[in-house]
């Protein structure tokens, strides 16, 4: 099997993959066409908006759609954002592509016990517990650059936004996904100083895996967004790798994203307003890293805590005797 037809993707990525535009709209819409399912699934939607479980949807077909034949696709979880009714379909319109390996790998056993015959028919292979994968390597693999490499004339390339000013975000504050509003006249240094240290929690996490904080989100998950100029997302994006640099021991660049989301209202972008979220991928469990001010942060249920000298004994001792 030749390596440029071996294919990576994670559900946890759904979001940071590439900008959702109209041209991926249609791409999904020709796979249904292809296999026969277009009234399985609802792709309509109104001006720039589409909601979260239609984008993640649009996602999974589209990439679908742009896999050569005769290829290896690794699917990591790519269940995570859809319900039961959507996960079966999908598994459907896998079943009925021709000219492709399908190797899905998954945390949830349900999934796997609902669907493993029809998994088995699709593909040649079924992993039921999800491998760690090293995210740096998913991230520069052959499917980045087969998303990310999409034609965007000025029609196809038009953008669906994922914020909608004063609308509600129905992923709710957990764990791994923090909401943050910004309330003071200084949105740089705000985002700055609170995102290194959410950083260094996510990192430190005992869950390998993604981590994301939302500037321009109230703690009700209403979108507020963030007024900042080109300019100040360029302050940003370069001071949280300065801060990320500084981390010990040492951190990549790759591990840590700052995507500026675009915000609209019910007929078009607003210039201006944004969404900052900032994307953190750990890898490993085996050591906490600390901030550039030399404090370690582990991420709790309601946030983040910090830890002292005793804090990070027993965090340690915990992690090596599993408890």
């Amino acid at each position: 099997m030749d390596e440029e037809k071996v294919f990576i993707f994670s559900g946890e990525f759904l979001d940071y993959d590439c900008q959702l535009n109209a041209k991926m709209v249609k791409n999904a819409v020709k796979l249904l066409k292809n296999v026969d399912m277009e009234g399985h699934f609802s792709l309509a939607y109104e001006g720039l908006y589409m909601s979260q479980g239609q984008q993640s949807i649009i996602r999974i077909l589209n990439m679908l759609y742009l896999i050569p034949s005769n290829s290896i696709l690794l699917l990591d979880a790519p269940f995570a954002k859809v319900d039961l009714k959507v996960r079966n379909d999908l598994i459907e319109v896998m079943k009925r592509l021709k000219d492709m390996q399908i190797i899905l790998t998954t945390s949830v056993i349900e999934e796997v016990e609902a669907n493993a015959i029809c998994l088995i028919r699709a593909c040649k292979n079924i992993i039921s517990t999800r491998p760690q994968f090293d995210y740096k390597k998913i991230f520069n693999n052959n499917m980045k650059q087969l998303m990310s490499g999409q034609e965007k004339n000025e029609e196809e390339g038009k953008l669906i936004i994922k914020y909608m000013l004063n609308h509600e975000v129905k992923e709710v504050e957990k764990r791994n996904i923090e909401y943050k509003e910004i309330k003071g006249n200084n949105p740089i240094n705000s985002i700055i100083d609170v995102a290194e240290i959410y950083i260094n929690s996510f990192l430190n996490s005992r869950v390998v895996g993604i981590g994301t904080i939302k500037w321009g989100i109230s703690d009700k998950r209403i979108v507020k967004g963030v007024k900042i100029s080109k300019d100040d997302q360029d302050v940003i994006s370069r001071k949280i790798a300065e801060r990320v640099g500084q981390m010990k021991p040492y951190v990549s660049s790759d591990c840590v994203e700052v995507i500026f989301q675009n915000i609209a209202d019910e007929s078009k972008i607003i210039e201006g307003l944004y969404v900052v979220e900032v994307v953190v991928k750990s890898w490993t469990n085996d050591i906490l890293f600390s901030t550039s001010k030399g404090e370690v942060y582990i991420k709790t249920e309601g946030g983040k805590k910090k830890l002292d000298a005793y804090g990070i004994q027993e965090e340690l001792r915990g992690r090596l005797e599993g408890f």
